[in-house]
């Protein structure tokens, strides 16, 4: 059921057209602004997207997607929730390189959405994507991204004030942001609920970001949810303004650093979504073509390092390498083999997975026969650690005499 209220003694400074006058200005003026401030070109984004990509994002992971069949072509196609996957493979698709972004405007349908005065089925917002340094992801980036978002909020809502002298009185949001992670909000209002703890501190507090939004606090549970394949959890959050007419907190803004492989991993393993990579060709296929260019990049970067550090030899140890970018980055190549069910024991032991979901990583990966097939050298991995340990040294030293590099 709705929640959606009409404040005691509510009177709107403007009148229905003006309204939308007001908030076509909104949006021109404020896309110009940020566009300006982050360097980010338009570019069209879609409005639904094919169902085996897995670009459609899962927002908090279990809301219902609109889907539908597309006759002519037989495809299942799924209005979109969100652009948050998209928007990562377009940066690669328009060739946006390193401090280069793209802004678009998105429409999507939620239909599980819970409805109120902020919150509706149907979506029309900003959205913006951005290619960024590796060094980048840190906690002072994302806080001086965020002060540039609230920069361009407040000078737009001052050119709004100065063209609708009907909003002159209304009070302007401070461009001064106050940051908090959610650890920190539980601990200061451990007895109020996670909305509630937003409406205390925004009300005292005004323009908030609340960092760190998906993980469990201490409390045991997730301040609020967060597909774990989508931000960073220790490096996003929600820029928080306060609505005086509702008397509420209100985001304007969810955002943060995409998750990198390693995050992305253990994410989905502690939501217990680690199938949702390998659950199919498609999809996996998506994931290969996000992770696999930073996978290398970061290969090239610590080969480099190594070389001029005088290494002899540079080991890539990685259960992927064979058929992708990262074998040409290697003078020999040497696979580890153990029996399928050794293996599944193994990785569910170290990864606190289940033995099917171990099972799925396997069978996602290259078949051993094609693996051994194109491998200079074999090690058997049946025995102890301690052997293995003694054949892969054995191995490289080998290699070492032989004159290689990686």
């Amino acid at each position: 059921m709705s929640k959606t209220i009409i404040p005691a003694n509510y009177t709107p400074a403007l009148n229905l057209y003006d309204t939308q006058r007001a908030i076509g200005t909104v949006k021109r003026l404020f896309a110009d602004t940020l566009c300006a401030t982050l360097n980010l070109y338009r570019v069209s984004a879609p409005l639904f997207l094919e169902a085996s990509t897995g670009l459609n994002d899962d927002l908090n992971g279990v809301e219902r997607k609109v889907t539908f069949d597309i006759k002519d072509s037989g495809i299942e196609a799924q209005v979109v929730q969100s652009l948050a996957k998209w928007k990562r493979k377009a940066l690669k698709d328009y060739d946006f390189h390193v401090g280069k972004g793209l802004y678009c405007d998105m429409n999507a349908i939620r239909r599980d959405e819970e409805l109120d005065n902020l919150h509706s089925v149907y979506v029309d917002q900003w959205d913006w994507e951005k290619a960024i340094r590796l060094e980048d992801r840190s906690e002072a980036y994302l806080k001086s991204v965020v002060r540039s978002i609230v920069s361009a909020v407040c000078a737009t809502e001052m050119n709004l004030h100065a063209m609708f002298p009907q909003l002159q009185e209304l009070p302007l949001h401070s461009p001064n942001v106050t940051f908090i992670t959610t650890q920190e909000l539980e601990d200061k209002y451990p007895d109020l609920t996670p909305k509630e703890r937003e409406n205390a501190f925004v009300k005292e507090n005004g323009t908030t970001f609340l960092m760190k939004i998906g993980a469990p606090l201490k409390s045991g549970k997730p301040h609020d949810g967060r597909a774990p394949d989508y931000d960073d959890w220790d490096l996003n959050g929600d820029l928080l303004f306060w609505n005086d007419p509702l008397q509420c907190s209100y985001e304007l803004s969810s955002m943060g650093i995409r998750v990198s492989p390693e995050s992305m991993d253990r994410q989905l393993t502690a939501a217990g979504c680690d199938d949702r990579a390998f659950a199919t060709p498609e999809g996996k296929a998506a994931l290969d073509a996000l992770t696999h260019p930073e996978i290398v990049r970061r290969i090239r970067a610590a080969k480099q390092a190594a070389q001029q550090a005088g290494a002899k030899l540079f080991v890539l140890d990685g259960a992927v390498i064979i058929g992708t970018a990262a074998e040409a980055e290697c003078d020999k190549l040497c696979v580890v083999t153990a029996p399928f069910e050794v293996s599944v024991e193994r990785i569910a032991a170290r990864d606190g997975i289940s033995p099917e979901m171990a099972a799925r990583r396997l069978n996602a990966q290259t078949p051993e026969a094609v693996l051994t097939a194109k491998a200079d050298y074999i090690l058997p991995n049946t025995s102890t650690r301690e052997a293995l340990a003694k054949a892969a040294n054995e191995l490289c030293d080998a290699l070492i005499g032989e004159g290689c590099r990686a």
